[in-house]
Formats: structure tokens, C-alpha cells, sequence
């Protein structure tokens, strides 16, 4: 079987509805728009990753997350990932901080 790469991330909403999506600003993906997240580290649960994806990524703190679903894809790299999807919400609605 073919190695496989666990990540996870997904959706975060706001309290009026609207969810967070994002543009990447550099890499080969530059100008791809995407959710928060990111490869799972050592001896990390998906939902951890998810939370600490987030947080690194937009400085939010997330709640009330639920997996949306898991999926296998192989990126144009030829890398392949087990992904699990979430939805959350903003533990309170403030400005997004981007990371670099």
C-alpha cells in the first residue's frame, strides 16, 4: 500500500454564518484558495492538528468541531493524503491574524 500522508483541516465559522477561506501567499500553490490545515505531527490526533492548524495559521481559537468527513487524494506533487475534514466555529469573533 501506499504511503500516506495524515493531515487535517476544514471550515470555521463565524457567528453570523460566513466561513474562513483563505489565499496562499507563496510556494507553488501561490494564489490557491484554501481551509486552514495542515500535516498531523508526531503522536497527534487529527482533531489536535486541526485546533493547533488554525491557531498557527489565523491566531483563532476554534469550538464545537465535528469531522465533515475523511478523504484520500494525491496532490500534483505526487503525494498522497489521508485528510480529515472538520467544521468549527470562532470561539469569539476578532480580527484574523495571517501568518506569512
Amino acid at each position: 500500500e501506499t504511503y500516506k500522508i495524515l493531515a487535517s483541516g476544514g471550515l470555521i465559522y463565524n457567528t453570523t454564518g460566513q466561513f474562513l477561506i483563505l489565499q496562499t501567499s507563496k510556494g507553488k500553490d501561490h494564489g490557491k484558495w484554501v481551509v486552514p490545515g495542515g500535516k498531523l505531527g508526531m503522536n497527534e490526533t487529527p482533531i489536535e492538528a486541526f485546533v493547533r492548524e488554525v491557531f498557527e495559521e489565523t491566531g483563532l481559537t476554534v469550538e464545537h468541531i465535528n469531522l465533515l468527513g475523511v478523504r484520500d487524494y494525491t496532490a500534483k506533487s505526487g503525494n498522497h493524503y489521508h485528510f480529515y475534514d472538520y467544521t468549527s466555529t470562532v470561539v469569539e469573533d476578532k480580527k484574523i491574524r495571517i501568518n506569512e
